[in-house]
């Protein structure tokens, strides 16, 4: 005659083989992996973005083909009330927009909470950026760095269309976040990148946006080439997904981060995965950050 669960020893570690029988009520007795027992008992007890910024996954959770789908995967992982259920650090999605199609990853939870100086986030949410580039562009069809970021091309037509494309299927739940990026650029300024370049960032000022570059700090953790520090602004932490992660994990490609170099560069990740920066005119790599709420 088989034992009951309630009669079998009771042991404090789990075995050696990695799993783990447990029992289930509604559909007889199943067994577990270690692994995952691990993170169910982790879910039941643990919530928050603090917690989930600190374990990297890296699952596939599936496609985005609509608005209503959205508000399922919204609603189904616990995103409003701030309890993340199953969703981990470089977890990713694809988002069939019609246009880009691209595969968005987790990079943090709640990375833009009360961030601005007025219109701030306010609710729990998810930040995602490209696990590879959306597209190609350049940061200026001229190759110069006046205006700052706020004054590129890269800004002002080439991420709208994204932002544009990503709507059509995120509708309200693609929020607003706000950065202080830099607005001016003054040729003769000598460029904290050093090498006796000349061409800084000497403004900024705080816009709304569904997407925006990285700063190289949201990626190295640092400044590297940054002309000024009105080129770090907001993103000043580094997102949590790169303590996992290198920025050319999932691709070998150039793309460009917001920081203005000189008066005709601009910052980038090139495919050998160092900080480097290049002529405003190339087309190259886009990697923008959204929230999702």
């Amino acid at each position: 005659m088989a034992k009951k669960l309630s009669s079998l020893s009771e042991v404090s570690t789990f075995p050696s083989d990695g799993r783990l029988i447990i029992s289930s009520a509604g559909s007889g007795t199943k067994r577990i992996t270690k692994a995952n027992a691990a993170l169910e008992l982790k879910e039941a007890f643990i919530t928050g973005s603090g917690y989930h910024n600190s374990i990297f996954r890296g699952k596939n959770l599936g496609t985005i083909n609509s608005l209503v789908e959205l508000e399922t995967f919204l609603t189904n992982h616990g995103v409003s009330s701030g309890a993340f259920n199953d969703i981990y650090l470089g977890d990713y999605i694809t988002i069939k927009d019609g246009t880009y199609n691209a595969v968005w990853m987790i990079a943090g939870f709640n990375t833009e909470l009360n961030k601005g100086s007025s219109g701030v986030i306010s609710s729990n949410h998810i930040t995602l950026i490209p696990r590879t580039k959306v597209t190609d562009a350049e940061m200026n069809e001229s190759n110069d760095t006046t205006g700052g970021y706020l004054g590129s091309k890269m800004h002002t037509t080439t991420l709208p269309l994204i932002e544009a494309a990503l709507q059509t299927v995120c509708g309200t739940h693609l929020k607003k976040h706000n950065i202080l990026a830099s607005n001016a650029m003054t040729a003769a300024t000598p460029s904290m990148a050093g090498a006796g370049m000349t061409g800084a960032s000497t403004g900024w000022e705080w816009v709304s946006v569904y997407a925006s570059l990285l700063t190289e700090v949201q990626v190295y953790g640092s400044t590297v080439w940054s002309s000024s520090a009105y080129d770090v602004g907001e993103g000043f932490e580094k997102l949590p997904v790169f303590n996992f992660i290198n920025p050319i994990e999932y691709q070998r490609a150039y793309w460009w981060l917001r920081a203005v170099v000189s008066g005709s560069y601009f910052a980038l990740v090139i495919t050998t995965g160092n900080a480097a920066y290049n002529n405003a005119s190339y087309s190259l790599g886009v990697r923008p950050l959204i929230v999702l709420a």
